[in-house]
């Protein structure tokens, strides 16, 4: 479940952030420049901006790029603020008193135990570095 929201909350935020980049670089551009269409500028992307801007106007487009990157930086900052206040007022329930384990020479962590002659591991990482199979 915790991946599904992480996987969704990426690409809503690219989604937004992408909105924000293109809104703020057309406001930008309109204020800044005068007779160059955004629209051409944001197709153009930024490998070829300076291909289909005039060179007169180039430091105004790339002061433009600069403030759209800027405010697109303000969500996440926002959003790890907000999910830093909201990791303040989770709670962690207690941990369960220690459980007996028996201890046996495969696993340090006391989690295997031997059975009728078989090893069984209680923890994958006795299975994973090979002590028990």
């Amino acid at each position: 479940m915790a991946i599904f929201f992480n996987t969704l909350g990426g690409a809503i935020s690219i989604s937004v952030a992408q909105n924000i980049f293109s809104n703020t670089l057309a406001t930008e551009l309109l204020q800044r420049t005068s007779g160059i269409d955004p629209l051409t500028i944001i197709r153009a992307g930024a490998t070829r901006v300076r291909d289909v801007t005039p060179p007169d106007q180039l430091r105004a487009v790339l002061e433009s790029y600069n403030e759209a990157i800027q405010r697109c930086f303000v969500l996440p900052i926002a959003v790890g603020g907000l999910a830093l206040i909201c990791s303040l007022f989770v709670s962690t329930p207690p941990l369960p008193p220690e459980v007996s384990r028996t201890k046996t020479d495969s696993c340090d962590l006391g989690r295997v135990e031997k059975r009728e002659g078989q090893e069984i591991a209680r923890c994958r990482w006795c299975v994973i570095m090979g002590q028990v199979e």
